[in-house]
């Protein structure tokens, strides 16, 4: 999700993010065949407009995010100026 200052978001849950999705078993193309994903949490990454990355402690990403967490990330994207002091 893009905001109107330019920053962008990701919150993605599935067979190869770090969530509690990741453990279903899988084979190629499976996604396609399943019909309602579900997860306890989500992985994220966030960048700028020039494609500039946050960094979480020492990764561009964060995963076992809580779905409170996911809402308290987005909010922080929405209003950020600068992507280091997100």
């Amino acid at each position: 999700m893009t905001f109107e200052n330019g920053f962008t978001i990701s919150v993605q849950f599935g067979t190869v993010s770090d969530c509690s999705a990741r453990d279903i078993e899988k084979k190629y193309g499976f996604e396609s065949e399943f019909g309602v994903w579900e997860s306890e949490n989500a992985e994220i990454a966030i960048w700028d407009k020039n494609l500039a990355q946050f960094n979480f402690d020492s990764d561009t990403f964060k995963g076992w995010v809580s779905a409170d967490e996911v809402v308290v990330w987005i909010n922080r994207t929405m209003n950020a100026t600068d992507i280091e002091t997100l």
